[in-house]
Protein backbone atom coordinates (compact mmCIF):
# COMPACT_ATOMS: atom_id res chain seq x y z
CA UNK A 1 0.00 0.00 0.00
CA UNK A 2 2.87 2.23 0.98
CA UNK A 3 4.64 1.67 -2.32
CA UNK A 4 1.57 2.20 -4.66
CA UNK A 5 1.07 5.30 -2.75
CA UNK A 6 4.79 6.38 -3.18
CA UNK A 7 4.50 5.43 -7.40
CA UNK A 8 1.66 7.83 -7.57
CA UNK A 9 3.78 10.77 -5.85
CA UNK A 10 6.36 10.32 -7.93
CA UNK A 11 4.08 9.71 -11.65
CA UNK A 12 2.23 12.72 -10.26
CA UNK A 13 4.93 15.34 -9.84
CA UNK A 14 7.29 14.02 -12.78
CA UNK A 15 4.11 14.26 -15.25
CA UNK A 16 3.13 17.89 -13.61
CA UNK A 17 7.18 19.09 -14.41
CA UNK A 18 7.33 17.32 -17.88
CA UNK A 19 3.93 19.15 -18.26
CA UNK A 20 5.68 22.86 -19.46
CA UNK A 21 8.89 22.79 -20.81
CA UNK A 22 10.03 26.42 -20.67
CA UNK A 23 12.80 28.60 -21.32
CA UNK A 24 11.49 31.80 -20.14
CA UNK A 25 13.26 34.32 -17.74
CA UNK A 26 10.88 36.30 -14.90
CA UNK A 27 9.29 38.75 -16.64
CA UNK A 28 10.54 42.38 -16.49
CA UNK A 29 8.14 44.98 -17.19
CA UNK A 30 7.66 48.77 -17.73
CA UNK A 31 5.68 50.47 -15.83
CA UNK A 32 3.36 54.00 -16.12
CA UNK A 33 3.40 52.55 -19.39
CA UNK A 34 1.73 54.92 -22.54
CA UNK A 35 0.83 52.41 -25.05
CA UNK A 36 -0.02 54.85 -27.87
CA UNK A 37 3.39 56.23 -27.78
CA UNK A 38 4.35 52.83 -29.34
CA UNK A 39 2.16 52.70 -32.65
CA UNK A 40 3.74 53.15 -35.56
CA UNK A 41 6.78 52.04 -37.88
CA UNK A 42 9.58 50.05 -35.93
CA UNK A 43 12.63 48.30 -37.25
CA UNK A 44 13.85 45.23 -35.65
CA UNK A 45 17.41 45.92 -34.48
CA UNK A 46 18.29 42.53 -32.91
CA UNK A 47 16.42 39.15 -32.11
CA UNK A 48 17.17 36.39 -29.82
CA UNK A 49 17.00 33.15 -32.82
CA UNK A 50 12.97 32.49 -33.07
CA UNK A 51 11.55 29.65 -35.42
CA UNK A 52 9.33 31.86 -37.52
CA UNK A 53 12.06 34.62 -38.52
CA UNK A 54 14.23 31.96 -39.54
CA UNK A 55 16.06 34.05 -42.45
CA UNK A 56 14.42 36.85 -42.25
CA UNK A 57 16.20 40.37 -43.22
CA UNK A 58 15.60 43.92 -42.94
CA UNK A 59 12.23 43.36 -40.34
CA UNK A 60 9.93 46.07 -40.73
CA UNK A 61 6.56 45.95 -37.95
CA UNK A 62 4.03 48.77 -37.94
CA UNK A 63 1.84 48.61 -34.94
CA UNK A 64 -2.16 49.57 -35.11
CA UNK A 65 -4.66 50.14 -32.18
CA UNK A 66 -7.74 48.00 -33.37
CA UNK A 67 -9.08 49.33 -30.30
CA UNK A 68 -8.15 51.12 -26.65
CA UNK A 69 -6.81 47.59 -25.66
CA UNK A 70 -5.79 45.78 -28.62
CA UNK A 71 -3.57 45.77 -31.33
CA UNK A 72 -2.70 45.03 -35.19
CA UNK A 73 1.22 44.42 -35.50
CA UNK A 74 2.27 43.76 -39.26
CA UNK A 75 5.70 42.20 -39.82
CA UNK A 76 7.30 41.88 -43.12
CA UNK A 77 10.60 40.50 -43.62
CA UNK A 78 13.35 39.72 -46.80
CA UNK A 79 14.57 36.44 -47.46
CA UNK A 80 17.66 37.47 -48.97
CA UNK A 81 18.65 34.21 -49.16
CA UNK A 82 15.17 33.50 -51.66
CA UNK A 83 15.24 36.80 -53.48
CA UNK A 84 16.01 40.26 -52.57
CA UNK A 85 13.38 41.00 -54.41
CA UNK A 86 10.43 40.54 -52.16
CA UNK A 87 9.36 40.28 -48.77
CA UNK A 88 7.29 37.34 -46.77
CA UNK A 89 4.26 39.17 -44.35
CA UNK A 90 2.66 38.39 -41.61
CA UNK A 91 5.02 36.41 -39.67
CA UNK A 92 5.81 36.11 -35.77
CA UNK A 93 3.26 38.44 -33.53
CA UNK A 94 -0.17 38.96 -35.10
CA UNK A 95 -2.68 40.49 -32.84
CA UNK A 96 -1.94 41.84 -29.29
CA UNK A 97 -4.08 42.81 -26.43
CA UNK A 98 -3.16 44.22 -22.82
CA UNK A 99 -2.95 42.01 -20.19
CA UNK A 100 -4.51 43.94 -18.12
CA UNK A 101 -6.38 47.76 -19.51
CA UNK A 102 -7.00 48.93 -15.75
CA UNK A 103 -3.09 48.89 -14.81
CA UNK A 104 -0.08 50.97 -16.94
CA UNK A 105 1.75 48.22 -17.56
CA UNK A 106 3.19 46.97 -20.60
CA UNK A 107 2.18 43.33 -20.45
CA UNK A 108 0.43 41.73 -23.17
CA UNK A 109 -0.93 38.60 -24.73
CA UNK A 110 -0.16 37.62 -28.21
CA UNK A 111 -1.40 35.37 -31.03
CA UNK A 112 0.36 34.49 -34.10
CA UNK A 113 -0.50 32.73 -37.32
CA UNK A 114 -0.92 28.70 -36.49
CA UNK A 115 -1.00 28.70 -33.49
CA UNK A 116 -4.07 28.27 -31.35
CA UNK A 117 -2.47 29.07 -27.39
CA UNK A 118 -1.68 32.95 -26.48
CA UNK A 119 1.59 33.93 -25.61
CA UNK A 120 2.85 36.46 -23.00
CA UNK A 121 4.74 39.37 -24.23
CA UNK A 122 6.21 42.61 -22.12
CA UNK A 123 8.24 45.82 -22.93
CA UNK A 124 11.27 45.58 -20.80
CA UNK A 125 12.22 49.46 -21.46
CA UNK A 126 11.43 52.21 -24.37
CA UNK A 127 11.81 56.20 -24.69
CA UNK A 128 9.00 55.80 -27.51
CA UNK A 129 11.19 57.59 -29.84
CA UNK A 130 14.63 55.65 -30.27
CA UNK A 131 14.47 52.01 -28.99
CA UNK A 132 11.97 49.54 -27.47
CA UNK A 133 13.00 46.02 -26.08
CA UNK A 134 10.72 43.55 -25.25
CA UNK A 135 10.79 40.10 -24.04
CA UNK A 136 8.22 37.44 -23.92
CA UNK A 137 7.15 33.61 -23.41
CA UNK A 138 6.19 31.89 -26.65
CA UNK A 139 3.87 28.82 -26.25
CA UNK A 140 4.76 26.88 -28.92
CA UNK A 141 2.00 24.48 -27.63
CA UNK A 142 -0.21 23.62 -24.34
CA UNK A 143 3.70 21.80 -23.42
CA UNK A 144 6.05 23.77 -25.05
CA UNK A 145 7.45 27.47 -23.80
CA UNK A 146 10.38 29.50 -26.09
CA UNK A 147 11.54 32.70 -24.52
CA UNK A 148 11.15 35.02 -27.82
CA UNK A 149 13.21 38.92 -27.61
CA UNK A 150 13.60 41.80 -29.60
CA UNK A 151 15.11 45.30 -29.26
CA UNK A 152 13.60 47.40 -32.02
CA UNK A 153 14.40 51.14 -33.05
CA UNK A 154 12.36 53.66 -34.78
CA UNK A 155 15.28 54.30 -38.02
CA UNK A 156 17.22 52.23 -39.68
CA UNK A 157 19.97 52.78 -37.72
CA UNK A 158 20.74 53.39 -33.50
CA UNK A 159 23.25 55.59 -32.46
CA UNK A 160 25.96 54.89 -30.24
CA UNK A 161 24.86 56.50 -27.39
CA UNK A 162 21.45 54.76 -27.68
CA UNK A 163 23.36 51.47 -28.40
CA UNK A 164 25.06 52.15 -24.73
CA UNK A 165 21.84 52.76 -22.91
CA UNK A 166 20.40 49.53 -24.45
CA UNK A 167 23.58 47.82 -22.78
CA UNK A 168 23.40 49.49 -19.92
CA UNK A 169 19.50 48.43 -19.80
CA UNK A 170 20.38 44.67 -20.86
CA UNK A 171 23.18 44.40 -17.72
CA UNK A 172 20.44 45.86 -14.89
CA UNK A 173 18.40 42.82 -16.10
CA UNK A 174 20.82 40.38 -16.69
CA UNK A 175 19.70 39.56 -20.51
CA UNK A 176 22.52 36.94 -22.35
CA UNK A 177 23.48 39.08 -24.96
CA UNK A 178 25.79 36.27 -26.53
CA UNK A 179 22.19 35.17 -27.39
CA UNK A 180 21.40 38.09 -29.41
CA UNK A 181 21.49 38.51 -33.01
CA UNK A 182 21.88 41.56 -34.78
CA UNK A 183 19.43 42.09 -37.81
CA UNK A 184 20.08 43.31 -41.55
CA UNK A 185 19.10 46.44 -41.97
CA UNK A 186 20.49 49.37 -44.79
CA UNK A 187 20.07 49.92 -48.55
CA UNK A 188 23.22 47.61 -49.34
CA UNK A 189 20.85 44.86 -48.82
CA UNK A 190 17.26 46.06 -48.34
CA UNK A 191 16.58 46.52 -51.84
CA UNK A 192 12.62 45.04 -51.54
CA UNK A 193 10.03 47.05 -50.84
CA UNK A 194 7.31 46.57 -47.98
CA UNK A 195 3.84 45.94 -49.41
CA UNK A 196 1.37 48.35 -48.95
CA UNK A 197 -1.12 48.77 -46.10
CA UNK A 198 -3.89 47.33 -48.14
CA UNK A 199 -2.53 44.59 -49.22
CA UNK A 200 -0.88 43.17 -45.75
CA UNK A 201 -4.40 43.51 -44.48
CA UNK A 202 -6.44 41.35 -46.99
CA UNK A 203 -8.62 44.30 -48.17
CA UNK A 204 -7.30 43.95 -51.92
CA UNK A 205 -9.37 43.17 -54.38
CA UNK A 206 -9.59 39.71 -55.62
CA UNK A 207 -9.98 39.09 -59.34
CA UNK A 208 -13.01 37.18 -60.54
CA UNK A 209 -12.15 33.56 -60.75
CA UNK A 210 -12.79 31.94 -64.58
CA UNK A 211 -15.63 29.47 -65.21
Amino acid sequence: MHLHFVLIVVISITWANAKTSTNCREPVILQDFDVTRVLGSWYEYSRQRNIFEDGCDCLTSEISAVDSDEFQVQSCCQLTKVSNETQKCNIGIEKVRLTDPEKKEASFRYHRPGVAVESHLWIIDTDYENYMILDGCDNVSDEEQNEVFWILSRNERISAKQVQKIDEILRTHKVDRSKIIKQKQGVNICTSKRPRKDTLSGKQKRKPQKN
